[in-house]
């Protein structure tokens, strides 16, 4: 069997949860995918670092918000099936991308380290969120889920390398609250 090199596809976003007892799933992804995954037949679901081929069901995504589907997979027919899947990441093959207006692609950042200006690590960006053209980067951060605003006046580099987003972050955007 051969397996899809994951250099070929973009992460598109993830599976939330099941939606219904059908096996229906509830996906995420960023705004600028939302044609992407209208038009696509296929996506690619990361098991066990492996991407794996889902066939979209004939008329199988049902769009809820600009970042959020419903979306029916064969031979995925049930709510337990469908629990199995909660929480993988969703790609897309490159070459079926639909571009967006936006020009500023941000979702490779996806999966790298974001330091701070002294080299500290804060965590590992899991999602990139496009509010109405503000961008946030959501990160595991001493166990949290945190929202960082990303502003190119914040931006030191960018080392896709060794994959690794260096931003000068304002004083007091990191504090967590312990109580």
């Amino acid at each position: 069997m051969e397996t899809i090199p994951k250099n070929t596809c973009t992460k598109i976003g993830s599976i939330q949860k099941p939606h219904g007892i059908n096996g229906d799933l509830s996906i995420r992804f960023q705004e600028q995918f939302y044609e992407t995954l209208e038009k696509a037949g296929t996506i690619f679901l990361e098991i066990d670092g492996l991407l794996v081929p889902f066939f979209i069901a004939e008329e199988g995504v049902r769009f809820r918000t600009g970042d959020s589907a419903i979306v029916a997979l064969e031979w995925v027919d049930s709510g337990e099936q469908a629990r199995k899947l909660a929480g993988l990441s969703v790609y897309a093959k490159n070459d079926e991308i639909k571009n967006s207006e936006n020009s500023l692609d941000l979702r490779m950042l996806e999966g790298f380290l974001l330091i701070d200006q002294r080299k500290n690590p804060i965590g590992t960006i899991g999602f990139i969120h496009d509010f109405s053209g503000n961008i946030v980067l959501e990160v595991n951060y001493h166990g949290k889920e945190i929202m960082i605003p990303f502003n190119e006046d914040f931006l030191i580099s960018i080392d896709q390398g060794s994959k690794v987003l260096a931003l000068n972050l304002p004083d007091g955007l990191l504090t967590l609250d312990d109580d």
